[in-house]
């Protein structure tokens, strides 16, 4: 699923798990929260993923290998409670501006296709998941 580099099916894949948490207690309220359930839902998942890759110039919210397909994610997480779309729009700006000022997934060490995603988690009760899962870009290393 997520060799794919397709975004909605990225963000499918992701939703379910955030789907199945119960309403009652609902804990997702911060980046760092999506940040922690994704990478235990990766480990359980036995997907490698290392999170907060440090750059010179930032450090990517996790960066995903998949050897067998010669490719590397590299995943920048917003949170927002907010679902209103302009403000949903401007957090993905806000993340695409980041992955590329920062330079995110060049310092990879890999000869490996690497593609680099937005991901914008929204809180407000009606939305609960990914708002939006944009793909930066894929470039060849």
């Amino acid at each position: 699923m997520l060799s794919s580099l397709e975004p909605e099916k990225i963000k499918a894949y992701f939703n379910d798990l955030f789907a199945a948490i119960p309403y009652e207690h609902y804990p997702v309220n911060s980046e760092a929260m999506v940040a922690a359930l994704i990478n235990v839902h990766l480990h359980g998942a036995r997907v490698t993923a290392r999170q907060e890759v440090s750059s010179s110039k930032g450090r990517a919210d996790c960066v995903i290998d998949l050897p067998r397909k010669q490719l590397t994610l590299v995943f920048e997480y917003k949170y927002t409670d907010s679902a209103d779309a302009k403000h949903l729009d401007k957090k993905v700006r806000e993340a695409l501006v980041q992955i590329r000022e920062h330079a995110y997934g060049l310092n990879c060490g890999s000869e490996h296709r690497v593609a680099r995603f937005a991901l914008v988690f929204c809180g407000a009760k009606e939305v609960r998941g990914l708002a939006r899962v944009v793909l930066a870009d894929e470039f060849m290393r």
